[in-house]
């Protein structure tokens, strides 16, 4: 495997963590998300990292000669503006659908960390594999939270509020 092998996996996580950082700023930004104090804290405490670690991909690419390709970065803004349409749009459950679709590009981040962690050990580059494995080890802790939250959300916005005492911050899969 070539060193140039690895641009397609960052140029990728590039496009995949742009497009979920701006998501999640729109999403931080909604007044939809006033009331879900868990979703809302959750959020601003992943997009610092997601900035971040889009940034360490870009280094990474740049420093094997390579550039984030413009085509990518121009289709994940407007999937970015599309998606913020679509936000729009919605006039119910807008955060649970919201964090539904985080969700889901988390989980595709976390999965493409790990190929990039695995292609760039194959390859001797022990610095873009560590890089791979720094950035998965801070984003899957924040995965396990989202699943955590995401059906309290759900129980606010399908049921207008907590039920049968079930406190805030509480783990709804625990039957407790």
């Amino acid at each position: 495997m070539s060193r140039d092998a690895l641009h397609p996996l960052l140029d990728d996580l590039i496009a995949l963590q742009t497009h979920l950082h701006e998501a999640v700023v729109r999403q931080t930004g909604s007044k939809a998300l006033e009331g879900h104090w868990d979703a809302k804290e959750l959020l601003q405490r992943l997009e610092p990292r997601l900035h971040a670690n889009a940034e360490g991909l870009k280094q990474a690419l740049e420093r094997r000669g390579g550039r984030p390709s413009a085509v990518k970065e121009r289709l994940g803004a407007l999937s970015g503006t599309a998606a913020g349409w679509l936000d729009r749009a919605r006039q119910s459950h807008e955060i649970t659908r919201d964090l539904r679709d985080d969700y889901v590009v988390i989980s595709l981040v976390i999965v493409s960390y790990g190929i990039l962690n695995a292609a760039a050990a194959a390859n001797g580059d022990d610095q873009t594999a560590d890089l791979a494995v720094g950035h998965l080890d801070e984003l899957a802790p924040l995965l396990d939270e989202l699943m955590v939250i995401i059906p309290e959300v759900v129980l606010r916005e399908f049921g207008g509020a907590e039920r049968d005492g079930d406190e805030p911050g509480g783990d709804p899969t625990s039957g407790d």
